[in-house]
Protein backbone atom coordinates (compact mmCIF):
# COMPACT_ATOMS: atom_id res chain seq x y z
CA UNK A 1 0.00 0.00 0.00
CA UNK A 2 1.30 3.21 -1.14
CA UNK A 3 0.55 6.90 0.42
CA UNK A 4 2.12 10.08 -0.83
CA UNK A 5 2.64 13.01 1.57
CA UNK A 6 3.10 16.19 -0.21
CA UNK A 7 3.81 19.93 1.33
CA UNK A 8 0.46 22.27 0.32
CA UNK A 9 1.74 24.76 -2.10
CA UNK A 10 1.65 27.55 -0.09
CA UNK A 11 3.95 25.97 2.70
CA UNK A 12 7.89 26.78 2.55
CA UNK A 13 10.14 24.01 2.29
CA UNK A 14 8.46 21.95 -0.41
CA UNK A 15 8.77 18.02 -0.15
CA UNK A 16 7.65 14.74 -0.91
CA UNK A 17 8.02 11.95 1.00
CA UNK A 18 6.45 7.90 0.03
CA UNK A 19 5.28 5.40 2.12
CA UNK A 20 4.57 1.42 1.55
CA UNK A 21 2.71 -0.48 4.25
CA UNK A 22 4.08 2.74 6.10
CA UNK A 23 7.43 2.60 6.00
CA UNK A 24 9.84 5.27 4.23
CA UNK A 25 10.98 4.49 0.08
CA UNK A 26 12.19 7.56 -0.79
CA UNK A 27 11.59 11.50 1.38
CA UNK A 28 13.11 14.58 -0.37
CA UNK A 29 12.82 18.33 -0.76
CA UNK A 30 11.95 19.67 -4.17
CA UNK A 31 14.61 22.86 -3.81
CA UNK A 32 17.45 19.76 -4.00
CA UNK A 33 15.90 19.40 -7.75
CA UNK A 34 14.63 23.12 -8.71
CA UNK A 35 18.18 25.24 -7.26
CA UNK A 36 15.43 27.09 -5.55
CA UNK A 37 16.12 27.33 -1.90
CA UNK A 38 13.25 26.05 0.08
CA UNK A 39 11.00 26.16 -3.24
CA UNK A 40 8.42 28.37 -1.96
CA UNK A 41 4.61 28.26 -3.56
CA UNK A 42 6.48 25.70 -6.10
CA UNK A 43 4.50 22.42 -6.68
CA UNK A 44 6.80 19.64 -5.59
CA UNK A 45 6.99 17.88 -8.84
CA UNK A 46 10.45 16.88 -8.79
CA UNK A 47 10.03 15.39 -5.47
CA UNK A 48 6.91 13.62 -6.36
CA UNK A 49 8.80 12.25 -9.61
CA UNK A 50 11.82 11.08 -7.56
CA UNK A 51 9.80 9.03 -4.93
CA UNK A 52 7.58 7.29 -7.68
CA UNK A 53 10.91 6.19 -9.59
CA UNK A 54 12.71 5.18 -6.63
CA UNK A 55 9.46 2.46 -5.60
CA UNK A 56 9.17 2.02 -9.77
CA UNK A 57 5.20 3.09 -9.66
CA UNK A 58 3.22 5.47 -11.70
CA UNK A 59 0.99 7.76 -10.13
CA UNK A 60 -1.99 5.80 -10.29
CA UNK A 61 -0.55 3.19 -8.02
CA UNK A 62 -0.35 5.49 -5.06
CA UNK A 63 -3.66 4.67 -3.04
CA UNK A 64 -3.69 7.85 -0.94
CA UNK A 65 -2.14 11.24 -1.57
CA UNK A 66 -2.26 13.95 1.68
CA UNK A 67 -1.75 17.39 1.74
CA UNK A 68 -0.39 18.56 5.15
CA UNK A 69 -2.96 21.55 5.84
CA UNK A 70 -6.79 21.77 6.10
CA UNK A 71 -8.91 22.63 3.43
CA UNK A 72 -9.31 26.38 3.23
CA UNK A 73 -13.20 26.01 3.96
CA UNK A 74 -12.60 24.60 7.09
CA UNK A 75 -9.74 26.60 8.69
CA UNK A 76 -11.59 29.83 7.78
CA UNK A 77 -14.60 28.22 9.70
CA UNK A 78 -12.53 27.73 12.62
CA UNK A 79 -10.78 31.23 12.47
CA UNK A 80 -13.91 33.21 12.18
CA UNK A 81 -15.50 31.80 15.46
CA UNK A 82 -15.62 33.77 18.20
CA UNK A 83 -14.49 30.52 20.34
CA UNK A 84 -11.01 31.29 18.22
CA UNK A 85 -10.59 34.33 19.16
CA UNK A 86 -11.22 34.30 23.22
CA UNK A 87 -8.50 31.35 22.92
CA UNK A 88 -5.97 34.24 22.91
CA UNK A 89 -7.27 36.79 25.31
CA UNK A 90 -10.28 36.25 27.54
CA UNK A 91 -11.54 39.66 26.74
CA UNK A 92 -10.42 39.66 22.98
CA UNK A 93 -13.36 40.50 20.99
CA UNK A 94 -12.02 40.93 17.06
CA UNK A 95 -8.72 39.06 15.65
CA UNK A 96 -7.55 41.13 12.46
CA UNK A 97 -5.89 38.55 9.73
CA UNK A 98 -3.43 39.90 7.02
CA UNK A 99 -4.75 37.85 4.76
CA UNK A 100 -7.87 36.41 3.74
CA UNK A 101 -9.81 33.11 1.81
CA UNK A 102 -9.54 33.93 -1.72
CA UNK A 103 -5.97 33.17 -1.98
CA UNK A 104 -6.00 30.24 -0.03
CA UNK A 105 -8.92 29.20 -2.25
CA UNK A 106 -6.78 29.47 -5.46
CA UNK A 107 -3.28 27.96 -4.48
CA UNK A 108 -5.72 24.87 -3.63
CA UNK A 109 -7.44 24.89 -6.44
CA UNK A 110 -4.23 25.22 -8.58
CA UNK A 111 -2.47 22.62 -6.10
CA UNK A 112 -5.26 19.96 -7.06
CA UNK A 113 -4.95 21.01 -10.75
CA UNK A 114 -1.25 20.05 -10.37
CA UNK A 115 -1.94 16.98 -9.19
CA UNK A 116 -4.24 16.09 -12.29
CA UNK A 117 -1.75 17.32 -14.70
CA UNK A 118 0.64 14.58 -12.60
CA UNK A 119 -2.09 11.88 -13.78
CA UNK A 120 -2.69 11.48 -10.34
CA UNK A 121 -6.32 10.29 -9.02
CA UNK A 122 -7.43 13.23 -7.31
CA UNK A 123 -10.01 11.32 -6.06
CA UNK A 124 -7.38 9.60 -3.13
CA UNK A 125 -6.89 13.25 -2.20
CA UNK A 126 -7.09 14.07 1.97
CA UNK A 127 -6.29 16.90 3.73
CA UNK A 128 -4.55 16.98 7.19
CA UNK A 129 -4.03 19.29 10.27
CA UNK A 130 -0.59 21.17 9.56
CA UNK A 131 0.62 20.61 13.15
CA UNK A 132 -0.93 16.57 13.48
CA UNK A 133 1.40 16.37 10.70
CA UNK A 134 4.12 18.02 12.16
CA UNK A 135 3.36 15.74 15.44
CA UNK A 136 3.64 12.21 13.13
CA UNK A 137 6.62 12.77 12.15
CA UNK A 138 8.43 13.52 15.05
CA UNK A 139 6.69 10.85 17.59
CA UNK A 140 6.42 7.79 14.79
CA UNK A 141 10.25 8.20 13.77
CA UNK A 142 11.32 9.23 17.42
CA UNK A 143 11.76 5.32 18.88
CA UNK A 144 10.08 6.56 22.05
CA UNK A 145 6.90 4.33 23.43
CA UNK A 146 5.64 7.58 24.92
CA UNK A 147 6.57 10.93 24.73
CA UNK A 148 5.33 14.37 25.43
CA UNK A 149 5.53 16.57 21.80
CA UNK A 150 5.79 20.06 21.07
CA UNK A 151 5.23 21.43 17.79
CA UNK A 152 5.90 25.46 16.72
CA UNK A 153 6.16 27.04 13.54
CA UNK A 154 4.66 30.65 12.32
CA UNK A 155 1.37 29.67 11.15
CA UNK A 156 -0.41 26.03 10.80
CA UNK A 157 -3.71 27.22 9.69
CA UNK A 158 -5.60 26.93 12.86
CA UNK A 159 -2.91 26.99 15.13
CA UNK A 160 1.00 27.87 16.07
CA UNK A 161 1.22 24.88 17.30
CA UNK A 162 0.33 22.26 19.50
CA UNK A 163 1.38 19.82 22.71
CA UNK A 164 0.16 16.82 23.75
CA UNK A 165 1.51 13.05 24.48
CA UNK A 166 1.87 10.31 22.64
CA UNK A 167 1.38 6.66 24.14
CA UNK A 168 0.23 3.22 22.53
CA UNK A 169 1.08 4.37 19.29
CA UNK A 170 -1.54 7.30 19.21
CA UNK A 171 -2.09 11.10 19.94
CA UNK A 172 -3.30 12.90 22.24
CA UNK A 173 -3.49 16.73 21.64
CA UNK A 174 -3.69 18.48 24.89
CA UNK A 175 -3.78 22.18 24.34
CA UNK A 176 -2.77 25.13 21.41
CA UNK A 177 -1.04 27.93 20.29
CA UNK A 178 -3.09 30.86 19.23
CA UNK A 179 -1.76 32.22 16.05
CA UNK A 180 -1.84 35.77 17.34
CA UNK A 181 1.10 34.68 19.63
CA UNK A 182 2.80 32.60 16.92
CA UNK A 183 6.31 32.10 18.19
CA UNK A 184 7.66 31.71 14.93
CA UNK A 185 6.27 34.87 13.88
CA UNK A 186 7.69 36.65 16.85
CA UNK A 187 11.36 35.21 15.48
CA UNK A 188 10.87 36.00 12.03
CA UNK A 189 9.74 39.66 13.08
CA UNK A 190 13.08 40.05 14.47
CA UNK A 191 14.94 38.20 12.09
CA UNK A 192 14.08 40.52 9.58
CA UNK A 193 14.23 43.59 12.22
CA UNK A 194 18.13 42.57 12.37
CA UNK A 195 18.38 43.21 8.36
CA UNK A 196 18.18 39.08 7.87
CA UNK A 197 15.54 37.49 5.17
CA UNK A 198 12.46 36.56 7.51
CA UNK A 199 11.90 32.10 7.10
CA UNK A 200 15.64 31.63 5.74
CA UNK A 201 17.99 33.33 7.86
CA UNK A 202 16.68 32.71 11.63
CA UNK A 203 19.81 30.42 12.24
CA UNK A 204 21.71 33.97 11.58
CA UNK A 205 19.64 35.03 14.61
CA UNK A 206 20.30 32.30 17.16
CA UNK A 207 24.30 32.66 16.19
CA UNK A 208 23.81 36.20 16.76
CA UNK A 209 22.39 35.89 20.15
CA UNK A 210 25.79 34.19 21.73
CA UNK A 211 27.08 37.65 21.35
CA UNK A 212 24.47 39.71 23.41
CA UNK A 213 23.01 40.41 26.60
CA UNK A 214 19.46 39.91 27.47
CA UNK A 215 17.70 43.58 27.76
CA UNK A 216 14.05 43.24 28.86
CA UNK A 217 13.40 47.46 27.52
CA UNK A 218 14.46 46.00 23.75
CA UNK A 219 10.78 43.59 24.36
CA UNK A 220 9.19 44.02 27.75
CA UNK A 221 7.52 40.95 29.35
CA UNK A 222 4.28 42.53 28.78
CA UNK A 223 3.98 41.15 25.73
CA UNK A 224 3.37 37.71 27.00
CA UNK A 225 0.15 36.41 27.95
CA UNK A 226 -0.91 33.02 28.48
CA UNK A 227 -3.84 32.37 26.57
CA UNK A 228 -7.13 30.20 27.69
CA UNK A 229 -5.30 26.22 27.56
CA UNK A 230 -2.34 28.04 29.88
CA UNK A 231 0.25 27.94 27.04
CA UNK A 232 2.47 30.87 27.87
CA UNK A 233 2.64 33.13 24.16
CA UNK A 234 3.70 36.59 23.22
CA UNK A 235 1.51 38.86 21.66
CA UNK A 236 2.47 39.37 17.65
CA UNK A 237 0.68 43.29 17.88
CA UNK A 238 2.73 44.30 20.99
CA UNK A 239 6.13 43.20 19.24
CA UNK A 240 5.36 44.67 16.19
CA UNK A 241 4.36 48.26 18.22
CA UNK A 242 7.20 47.69 19.87
CA UNK A 243 9.71 47.12 16.83
CA UNK A 244 7.82 50.27 15.26
CA UNK A 245 8.99 52.22 17.96
CA UNK A 246 12.53 51.03 17.99
CA UNK A 247 12.24 52.04 14.31
CA UNK A 248 11.51 55.47 14.71
CA UNK A 249 13.84 55.72 17.49
CA UNK A 250 16.95 54.60 14.69
CA UNK A 251 17.87 51.58 16.35
CA UNK A 252 17.66 49.71 13.25
CA UNK A 253 20.18 52.07 11.55
CA UNK A 254 22.04 51.14 14.37
CA UNK A 255 21.79 47.64 13.37
CA UNK A 256 22.53 48.23 10.12
CA UNK A 257 26.16 49.89 10.74
CA UNK A 258 26.97 47.07 12.76
CA UNK A 259 25.45 43.78 13.08
CA UNK A 260 27.92 43.15 16.29
CA UNK A 261 26.57 46.29 17.87
CA UNK A 262 25.05 46.03 21.11
CA UNK A 263 22.14 47.02 19.24
CA UNK A 264 21.74 43.67 17.17
CA UNK A 265 23.23 41.28 19.43
CA UNK A 266 21.18 41.92 22.69
CA UNK A 267 17.81 42.09 20.83
CA UNK A 268 19.02 38.75 18.90
CA UNK A 269 19.93 37.31 22.61
CA UNK A 270 16.69 38.68 24.01
CA UNK A 271 14.22 36.93 21.08
CA UNK A 272 16.23 33.25 21.58
CA UNK A 273 15.78 33.64 25.62
CA UNK A 274 11.71 34.60 25.58
CA UNK A 275 12.14 31.48 22.69
CA UNK A 276 13.83 29.22 25.17
CA UNK A 277 11.58 30.63 28.32
CA UNK A 278 8.43 29.69 25.91
CA UNK A 279 9.94 26.09 25.04
CA UNK A 280 10.59 25.42 28.83
CA UNK A 281 7.22 26.43 30.14
CA UNK A 282 5.61 24.17 27.26
CA UNK A 283 7.21 21.63 28.33
CA UNK A 284 6.94 21.79 31.76
CA UNK A 285 3.56 22.28 30.80
CA UNK A 286 3.55 18.90 29.78
CA UNK A 287 5.33 17.01 31.96
CA UNK A 288 3.81 18.29 35.16
CA UNK A 289 0.17 16.61 33.23
CA UNK A 290 2.19 13.29 32.32
CA UNK A 291 5.18 13.12 34.56
CA UNK A 292 6.52 11.55 30.83
CA UNK A 293 10.42 12.69 30.73
CA UNK A 294 10.54 11.93 26.77
CA UNK A 295 9.99 14.88 24.46
CA UNK A 296 9.45 14.65 20.79
CA UNK A 297 9.76 18.36 18.61
CA UNK A 298 9.10 19.63 15.33
CA UNK A 299 8.15 22.56 13.54
CA UNK A 300 10.28 25.16 11.85
CA UNK A 301 10.49 27.09 15.23
CA UNK A 302 12.46 23.62 16.80
CA UNK A 303 15.58 23.92 14.38
CA UNK A 304 16.66 26.28 17.15
CA UNK A 305 19.69 24.33 18.14
CA UNK A 306 20.29 26.10 21.05
CA UNK A 307 16.31 26.21 22.58
CA UNK A 308 16.44 22.45 22.24
CA UNK A 309 19.91 22.40 23.94
CA UNK A 310 18.47 24.43 26.57
CA UNK A 311 15.31 22.01 26.89
CA UNK A 312 17.52 19.29 27.08
CA UNK A 313 19.28 20.62 30.14
CA UNK A 314 16.32 20.90 32.37
CA UNK A 315 16.32 18.46 34.85
CA UNK A 316 13.12 17.12 33.77
CA UNK A 317 13.86 16.36 30.84
CA UNK A 318 15.76 12.92 29.84
CA UNK A 319 15.32 12.69 26.38
CA UNK A 320 14.07 14.74 23.41
CA UNK A 321 14.28 13.67 19.36
CA UNK A 322 13.94 16.46 17.07
CA UNK A 323 13.06 15.91 13.83
CA UNK A 324 15.96 17.07 11.44
CA UNK A 325 12.96 17.68 8.84
CA UNK A 326 10.95 19.83 11.07
CA UNK A 327 10.10 22.47 8.69
CA UNK A 328 7.31 21.72 6.60
CA UNK A 329 9.19 19.36 4.70
CA UNK A 330 9.01 17.04 7.66
CA UNK A 331 5.14 17.46 7.24
CA UNK A 332 5.13 15.58 4.30
CA UNK A 333 6.08 12.51 6.28
CA UNK A 334 3.87 12.89 9.08
CA UNK A 335 0.74 13.42 6.58
CA UNK A 336 1.79 10.33 4.93
CA UNK A 337 2.07 8.45 8.48
CA UNK A 338 -1.46 9.91 9.53
CA UNK A 339 -3.15 8.96 6.05
CA UNK A 340 -1.23 5.13 6.34
CA UNK A 341 -3.02 4.97 9.43
CA UNK A 342 -6.33 6.20 8.61
CA UNK A 343 -6.23 3.61 5.42
CA UNK A 344 -5.69 0.88 8.47
CA UNK A 345 -9.24 2.05 10.01
CA UNK A 346 -7.09 3.09 13.17
CA UNK A 347 -6.08 6.20 14.98
CA UNK A 348 -3.19 4.17 16.25
CA UNK A 349 0.89 5.24 14.28
CA UNK A 350 2.85 2.87 12.52
CA UNK A 351 6.32 3.10 14.25
CA UNK A 352 8.57 4.39 11.14
CA UNK A 353 12.17 3.06 10.82
CA UNK A 354 14.14 6.03 11.15
CA UNK A 355 17.84 5.40 11.93
CA UNK A 356 19.22 8.03 9.90
CA UNK A 357 18.45 10.68 7.86
CA UNK A 358 19.24 10.16 4.40
CA UNK A 359 16.31 9.28 1.98
CA UNK A 360 16.72 11.41 -0.54
CA UNK A 361 18.97 10.79 -4.57
CA UNK A 362 21.60 8.78 -4.56
CA UNK A 363 24.29 8.11 -7.87
CA UNK A 364 26.56 5.06 -8.31
CA UNK A 365 30.44 5.69 -8.59
CA UNK A 366 29.51 4.58 -12.58
CA UNK A 367 27.80 7.74 -13.14
CA UNK A 368 30.16 10.10 -10.82
CA UNK A 369 32.82 8.69 -13.30
CA UNK A 370 30.56 9.76 -16.20
CA UNK A 371 30.05 13.17 -15.21
CA UNK A 372 34.21 13.18 -14.40
CA UNK A 373 35.10 12.73 -17.56
CA UNK A 374 32.62 14.60 -19.19
CA UNK A 375 33.36 17.80 -17.35
CA UNK A 376 37.44 17.06 -17.53
CA UNK A 377 38.53 16.90 -13.86
CA UNK A 378 41.25 14.98 -12.71
CA UNK A 379 40.26 12.45 -10.81
CA UNK A 380 41.22 9.00 -8.99
CA UNK A 381 39.62 5.74 -7.29
CA UNK A 382 40.72 5.37 -3.87
CA UNK A 383 40.79 2.32 -1.82
CA UNK A 384 40.40 3.56 1.43
CA UNK A 385 38.68 6.73 0.79
CA UNK A 386 38.16 7.32 4.90
CA UNK A 387 41.83 7.02 5.34
CA UNK A 388 42.55 9.36 2.19
CA UNK A 389 39.87 12.34 3.60
CA UNK A 390 41.44 11.98 7.36
CA UNK A 391 44.33 12.73 5.77
CA UNK A 392 43.85 15.71 3.24
CA UNK A 393 42.31 16.80 6.31
CA UNK A 394 45.08 16.17 8.31
CA UNK A 395 47.17 18.55 6.06
CA UNK A 396 44.67 21.15 6.24
CA UNK A 397 42.43 20.72 3.17
CA UNK A 398 39.01 21.87 2.34
CA UNK A 399 36.87 18.90 1.11
CA UNK A 400 33.72 18.83 -0.83
CA UNK A 401 32.30 15.70 0.31
CA UNK A 402 29.67 13.58 -1.35
CA UNK A 403 28.28 9.83 -0.49
CA UNK A 404 25.19 8.25 -0.34
CA UNK A 405 21.85 9.19 -0.17
CA UNK A 406 21.00 12.80 0.15
CA UNK A 407 20.11 14.02 3.69
CA UNK A 408 16.89 15.47 4.33
CA UNK A 409 16.26 18.90 6.35
CA UNK A 410 18.29 21.90 6.21
CA UNK A 411 21.78 20.27 8.31
CA UNK A 412 23.83 19.04 6.32
CA UNK A 413 25.09 15.14 8.05
CA UNK A 414 28.10 14.36 6.22
CA UNK A 415 26.52 13.34 2.95
CA UNK A 416 26.60 16.56 1.70
CA UNK A 417 28.93 18.40 3.61
CA UNK A 418 32.43 20.83 3.35
CA UNK A 419 34.73 18.97 5.93
CA UNK A 420 37.71 21.01 7.37
CA UNK A 421 40.37 20.46 10.14
CA UNK A 422 38.38 22.11 13.31
CA UNK A 423 41.97 22.19 15.39
CA UNK A 424 43.05 25.56 13.24
CA UNK A 425 40.99 28.70 14.57
CA UNK A 426 41.95 30.30 11.20
CA UNK A 427 39.43 27.66 9.25
CA UNK A 428 36.49 29.55 10.51
CA UNK A 429 36.92 31.85 8.79
CA UNK A 430 38.50 30.60 6.09
CA UNK A 431 35.33 27.99 5.32
CA UNK A 432 32.81 30.67 5.88
CA UNK A 433 34.69 33.09 3.05
CA UNK A 434 34.77 29.91 0.76
CA UNK A 435 30.21 29.87 1.17
CA UNK A 436 30.08 33.55 1.65
CA UNK A 437 29.17 33.44 4.56
CA UNK A 438 29.22 36.14 7.15
CA UNK A 439 32.66 36.18 9.68
CA UNK A 440 30.82 36.14 12.90
CA UNK A 441 28.51 32.89 12.09
CA UNK A 442 29.45 29.63 14.01
CA UNK A 443 30.41 26.22 12.30
CA UNK A 444 29.41 23.17 13.76
CA UNK A 445 31.66 19.79 14.38
CA UNK A 446 31.16 16.35 13.73
CA UNK A 447 32.45 13.28 16.47
CA UNK A 448 32.40 9.70 16.78
CA UNK A 449 29.77 8.26 19.49
CA UNK A 450 32.54 7.32 21.38
CA UNK A 451 34.89 10.68 22.04
CA UNK A 452 30.77 12.37 22.26
CA UNK A 453 30.47 12.69 25.89
CA UNK A 454 34.17 13.80 26.47
CA UNK A 455 34.13 15.83 24.15
CA UNK A 456 30.44 17.98 24.96
CA UNK A 457 28.06 18.46 27.77
CA UNK A 458 24.95 17.01 26.83
CA UNK A 459 22.74 13.78 28.45
CA UNK A 460 22.76 12.07 24.71
CA UNK A 461 23.70 11.94 21.44
CA UNK A 462 22.95 13.87 18.72
CA UNK A 463 22.99 12.24 15.07
CA UNK A 464 20.82 15.06 13.19
CA UNK A 465 22.94 18.09 14.33
CA UNK A 466 19.84 19.75 16.39
CA UNK A 467 20.98 20.61 19.87
CA UNK A 468 23.54 22.57 20.86
CA UNK A 469 25.74 22.18 23.82
CA UNK A 470 28.91 22.97 25.67
CA UNK A 471 32.32 22.21 24.63
CA UNK A 472 34.24 20.96 27.50
CA UNK A 473 36.73 22.56 29.50
CA UNK A 474 39.98 21.24 27.77
CA UNK A 475 38.32 20.93 24.72
CA UNK A 476 37.40 24.34 23.32
CA UNK A 477 41.45 25.38 22.60
CA UNK A 478 41.72 21.29 20.82
CA UNK A 479 38.81 22.47 18.56
CA UNK A 480 38.76 26.36 18.47
CA UNK A 481 37.28 26.62 14.84
CA UNK A 482 34.11 24.90 15.42
CA UNK A 483 33.32 26.53 19.23
CA UNK A 484 31.08 29.31 19.33
CA UNK A 485 31.94 33.06 21.05
CA UNK A 486 29.97 31.80 24.01
CA UNK A 487 32.06 28.05 24.11
CA UNK A 488 28.58 26.24 22.33
CA UNK A 489 28.86 23.94 19.45
CA UNK A 490 26.04 22.40 17.65
CA UNK A 491 27.88 19.03 17.62
CA UNK A 492 26.90 15.71 15.17
CA UNK A 493 27.52 12.38 16.35
CA UNK A 494 27.82 9.49 13.95
CA UNK A 495 28.61 5.84 14.86
CA UNK A 496 29.69 2.85 12.43
CA UNK A 497 25.60 2.27 11.10
CA UNK A 498 24.56 5.31 10.52
CA UNK A 499 27.84 6.88 8.28
CA UNK A 500 30.63 3.79 8.31
CA UNK A 501 33.19 5.96 6.05
CA UNK A 502 32.43 9.19 8.19
CA UNK A 503 33.39 7.19 11.29
CA UNK A 504 36.00 5.19 10.36
CA UNK A 505 37.86 8.48 8.97
CA UNK A 506 36.90 10.48 12.57
CA UNK A 507 38.91 7.64 13.73
CA UNK A 508 42.11 7.93 10.86
CA UNK A 509 42.21 11.65 11.96
CA UNK A 510 42.73 11.03 15.65
CA UNK A 511 45.01 8.45 14.91
CA UNK A 512 47.08 11.51 13.17
CA UNK A 513 45.66 14.18 15.19
CA UNK A 514 44.45 13.10 18.57
CA UNK A 515 41.24 14.32 17.94
CA UNK A 516 38.27 12.89 16.54
CA UNK A 517 36.59 15.71 15.40
CA UNK A 518 36.08 17.19 11.46
CA UNK A 519 34.61 20.78 10.75
CA UNK A 520 30.81 19.69 8.98
CA UNK A 521 29.10 22.67 7.10
CA UNK A 522 26.69 22.29 4.44
CA UNK A 523 28.16 21.58 0.98
CA UNK A 524 26.79 24.59 -0.28
CA UNK A 525 26.88 28.38 -1.58
CA UNK A 526 25.17 31.15 0.23
CA UNK A 527 22.13 30.97 -1.37
CA UNK A 528 21.88 27.99 -2.86
CA UNK A 529 20.14 24.70 -1.39
CA UNK A 530 22.70 22.11 -0.24
CA UNK A 531 24.05 19.98 -3.86
CA UNK A 532 22.05 17.32 -4.79
CA UNK A 533 23.49 15.57 -7.98
CA UNK A 534 26.94 14.84 -9.04
CA UNK A 535 26.93 17.74 -11.26
CA UNK A 536 25.84 20.03 -8.19
CA UNK A 537 28.75 19.21 -6.38
CA UNK A 538 31.08 19.45 -9.18
CA UNK A 539 29.44 23.14 -9.73
CA UNK A 540 29.87 24.41 -6.68
CA UNK A 541 33.59 22.85 -6.13
CA UNK A 542 35.02 24.52 -9.42
CA UNK A 543 32.87 27.89 -8.20
CA UNK A 544 34.60 28.10 -4.96
CA UNK A 545 37.75 28.06 -3.30
CA UNK A 546 37.48 24.24 -2.31
CA UNK A 547 40.78 21.96 -2.45
CA UNK A 548 39.29 18.62 -3.04
CA UNK A 549 36.22 17.01 -3.64
CA UNK A 550 35.21 13.51 -3.24
CA UNK A 551 32.51 11.78 -4.30
CA UNK A 552 31.83 8.43 -3.49
CA UNK A 553 34.73 7.23 -2.88
CA UNK A 554 36.15 9.26 -6.12
CA UNK A 555 38.70 11.70 -5.17
CA UNK A 556 38.71 14.84 -8.03
CA UNK A 557 40.88 18.10 -8.08
CA UNK A 558 40.69 20.66 -10.05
Amino acid sequence: MYVLGITHKFSYNQAACLLKDGQIVAFAEEERFSRIKQAFQMFPINAIRFCLNKAGIEPRQVEKITICWEKTEDIWRTLNTSEFAKYAYQDWNEIIFETGPDKDIYEEADLIKDLAIANFNIGNLSWLDHHRCHIASTVAASGFEECNYITYDGDGGTSAGKVGFYTNNEMHDHEWFHCVGSLGVFYERITEFLGFTPHKEEGKTMGLASYGEYDESLIPRSAFFRNQGGLLQIDQNAVKDRLRELYEEGYQDKVKENILSKEAVNLAHTAQKYLEEMLIDAAKFMYRRTGCRNFALAGGSLLNCSANGVLLSQDFVDNIFVQPASGDSGCALGGAIIEHANLNRTKKLTPVHFPHAYHGSEFTPKEVIGILKELGLKFEVLEDPSLKLAELIHQDNVVGYFQGKAEVGPRALCHRSILANPTVKANLDRVNKIKNREFWRPLAPVMTEEDFHNIVDLKHYSPYMLIAAQVKEGWREKIPAVTHVDGSCRPQSVNPQQNGIIHKALNDFKNLSGTPVFMNTSFNLRGEPLVDSPEDAVKTFINSDLNYLMIEGILACK
